[in-house]
């Protein structure tokens, strides 16, 4: 007898033929990383916001043992990337959440995307990004409705969340993502030129890689957010990096995140 395994990186849901005689797989699994999100949403009648910030990854849990039935099909959901959402952009659709991973009664959800702080219309607030309006992570829960039941043992672990952006006076340019549970360094912001409003957050990363690089700032021109690289699965992308322009379709996005992974193993 020796240690077998299967993994899983396309997005969607793929069989699983369980061999003969094995009644228990041991699952690692990673949800997908959200979007990085764009300088401008519009809040209506000319009014726009910023959330230029990083998307978080994928939460992940690792040598979690699955009972399956012997000599059967399981369904594999790998989550998807979030895809960069284009212009224009409104709140609540300031990028897209990453996909869960689900396998049996597990589910490790995708990261979340930036987003506008709660029930405010304050500029310099909503630009910020290094509190609420940063991509957050994706947690572990039971398979039920996909939010009950935070798993929290060894073995789970939530995502890393985006990393900000600009604030005037504050923060002078976007901040790295967060890092991922075994020290993988978050994403890098993207580069700006002094006194010039700056540069997209990075994405938040995972075990198997770097999130995204948030986009650049010049005086005159803003790139968008990068997506995660290689096989940097469940990353976050990038933030877009800050327009000023005026605002059009022009408007930097922020770059796609990665999709997730799974990885069955057994003993036959």
């Amino acid at each position: 007898m020796k240690l077998q395994s299967q993994t899983f990186t396309t997005a969607g849901t793929h069989p699983f033929s369980v061999p003969a005689g094995v009644t228990c797989v041991w699952l690692k699994a990673l949800g997908g990383g959200a979007s990085g999100g764009p300088y401008q949403v519009s809040l209506g009648g000319g009014v726009f916001y910023g959330v230029a910030s990083g998307g978080g990854s994928g939460g992940l849990c690792m040598g979690i043992p699955v009972n399956v039935p012997s000599g059967t099909d399981i369904d594999v959901t790998v989550g998807i990337g979030g895809p960069a959402a284009s212009y224009p952009q409104t709140p609540g659709n300031e990028g897209t959440r990453g996909g869960d991973s689900i396998v049996g009664a597990i589910r490790t959800a995708g990261g979340y995307y930036p987003q506008l702080y709660p029930a405010t219309n304050d500029f310099f607030r909503d630009i910020w990004g290094t509190g609420g309006n940063a991509g957050l992570p994706g947690q572990i829960y039971l398979n039920t409705d996909g939010q009950t039941g935070i798993l929290s043992s060894p073995g789970f672990f939530s995502g890393s969340s985006g990393g900000g952006t600009w604030n005037p006076g504050v923060v002078p340019n976007g901040t790295v993502g967060g890092p991922s549970v075994n020290g993988v360094a978050g994403g890098s912001p993207g580069s700006f030129t002094p006194s010039v409003s700056a540069a997209g957050g990075g994405g938040g990363s995972t075990p198997f890689g770097v999130g995204g690089t948030g986009g650049n700032k010049t005086t005159s021109v803003a790139s968008n957010g990068q997506a995660p690289s290689g096989s940097a699965y469940g990353a976050g992308g990038g933030g877009g990096g800050v327009w000023t322009g005026g605002y059009n379709a022009n408007q930097p996005k922020g770059g796609d995140g990665m999709n997730g992974y799974v990885m069955l193993s057994w003993v036959a």
